[in-house]
């Protein structure tokens, strides 16, 4: 992987980093992602006390540095809040694999 930048999402209650549901698959990580994450459309929100954690530390191990981040405020309620939470048996399946 290449450096990248990726979003960093927060609202008044909490955080999400935003990243490609492949990059999931090509770290090794899909199946440690919890619940507490958002999916849509190829998108994942990652929220930011174990998932994003578990992202940085994987991302960091294959490429020897973090990946840089953008930050993104929401005033209110992020919308991702409303999309399905992650599930990465489902994907999975959705994804034949």
């Amino acid at each position: 992987m290449n450096r990248k930048l990726y979003r960093f999402h927060s609202d008044p209650g909490h955080g999400w980093l935003e990243v490609n549901l492949q990059e999931l698959w090509d770290l090794d990580i899909h199946e440690k992602v919890s619940h507490f994450s958002y999916e849509k459309l190829g998108t994942v929100y990652l929220e930011e006390d174990c998932d994003a954690t578990l992202f940085f530390e994987a991302y960091k191990k294959l490429n020897g540095h973090f990946p840089e981040i953008e930050e993104v405020m929401h005033d209110n309620k992020a919308p991702f809040r409303n999309f399905p939470r992650f599930d990465s048996k489902e994907l999975d399946l959705l994804h034949g694999r």
